[in-house]
């Protein structure tokens, strides 16, 4: 069959780039600059997206929101997933802020990245994958 070819421009790493963006330039859109937390918007919603072109929702008090990964409005569960790692990746850096106040920006938004990753990738490999596959495919 060949090598595999990548049909997005979604990493096929577990490294969470539909919250991180793959480039170095929505990585640092995604960030508030601020003690390692992730922009929101109001309630610690993702911010809202510049390219309203891309947006589907007529409805100015519903906007479409900005990520990593352009499809976050594509599917309610895309965008809850978001919504939940946006807001853990935020709680942790708010933590690891409390526990080292002299660490900086990046190093607190670096810390909660690898916390927030591990997270996905420990529910992946532990909880999703022996659902899907089951616990003797895995072993193998």
């Amino acid at each position: 069959m060949g090598p595999r070819q990548q049909i997005n421009q979604v990493s096929s790493y577990l490294d969470l780039s539909p919250l991180y963006g793959s480039s170095e330039e929505i990585a640092k859109t995604l960030r508030s600059g601020e003690d390692g937390l992730l922009n929101t918007q109001r309630k610690n919603l993702p911010m809202a997206s510049p390219k309203y072109e891309s947006c589907r929702s007529a409805n100015k008090a519903f906007p479409c929101f900005f990520s990593g990964d352009s499809r976050v409005n594509e599917n309610p569960g895309l965008t809850l997933m978001h919504v939940l790692f946006l807001r853990e990746h935020n709680l942790i850096a708010t933590e690891l802020k409390r526990l080292n106040p002299h660490w900086n920006d990046e190093k607190l938004y670096q810390e909660a990245r690898k916390i927030v990753i591990a997270e996905l990738q420990h529910i992946t490999y532990n909880e999703f994958l022996p659902v899907i596959l089951g616990e003797h495919a895995l072993d193998k």
